[in-house]
């Protein structure tokens, strides 16, 4: 993982040294999870190997200038991984990335406000399958289409738990989505005061919550750094895949496991 920072870091230092985004081919890294296995012991306890391997791909941009801010959090992969989705916010649209033909194949514009507005700038960018779109934005979070067209909007305020009572917002600052006809959304809730961290799961089809301590030994709260009026919490990473959704941090090297359904599985 190191690895992958330090040349992610290497590539945005070439970037504003040598005005890299005027350049006509641009070069991505782009990592690939290759595995994820956990081995259970008779103790209980597990060991996890996790394998990632570095692609440079040189990336005809037919002349347009791609953004390439952000790390990987305004990038995602296709479901067969032929192409890439990357964020542009000089003009707010998605740039689609053929990784058999190492080319810029189209782009797909996006509204700021209106009825199908998502806001100026965009946190993050899921692609959901051949058509639709999940973003993290600074108004909130959408589903949409390739047009542009907004599919449903994320509320988090309005839904209720299993026995019928409003969960108190914090803010999140990371989601990301599973299913389509039956859609769930995943969020980290910070709640900055008290130094906690929770899991939040939006079932949208039955408009309820379901939320998730992910930090039973208050490990988040011992490692937020405090100086002055400066505040510097721990990194908390969600991500997924197929088969899981993960929840890594800065502060302990477990990972906790959730089925795209937004039950538990199980800690590694």
């Amino acid at each position: 993982m190191e690895l992958i920072k330090e040349s992610l870091h290497y590539l945005r230092h070439l970037t504003g040294l040598y005005g890299f985004r005027n350049w006509k081919y641009f070069v991505f890294l782009v990592p690939f999870f290759l595995s994820f296995s956990c081995q259970e012991r008779s103790t209980g306890q597990g060991s996890q190997v996790i394998e990632y391997s570095v692609d440079t791909v040189y990336i005809d941009s037919k002349d347009r200038i791609l953004d390439l801010r952000g790390n990987l959090m305004h990038l995602t992969l296709d479901d067969e991984r032929k192409s890439f989705f990357l964020l542009n916010h000089f003009d707010l649209s998605i740039d689609e990335i053929d990784l058999d033909r190492h080319v810029l194949v189209k782009t797909y514009p996006l509204e700021p406000e209106g009825p199908n507005g998502i806001g100026d700038y965009i946190y993050s960018l899921q692609s959901m399958n051949d058509s639709l779109f999940f973003t993290k934005s600074i108004i909130g979070s959408s589903l949409f289409d390739k047009d542009g067209h907004i599919i449903e909007r994320m509320v988090w305020e309005d839904p209720r738990d299993s026995n019928g009572l409003k969960l108190t917002q914090f803010y999140r600052g990371k989601e990301l989505v599973s299913g389509t006809d039956d859609l769930n959304v995943f969020g980290l809730n910070f709640d900055s005061k008290n130094g906690k961290v929770f899991l939040d799961v939006l079932s949208v089809r039955e408009n309820q919550v379901k939320r998730f301590d992910v930090d039973s030994e208050n490990s988040y709260h011992d490692f937020i750094l405090k100086w002055d009026d400066n505040v510097a919490p721990p990194e908390v990473h969600l991500s997924s895949d197929k088969n899981y959704v993960r929840i890594s941090h800065e502060f302990s090297n477990e990972i906790i496991l959730f089925n795209p359904e937004g039950d538990f599985v199980k800690i590694v």
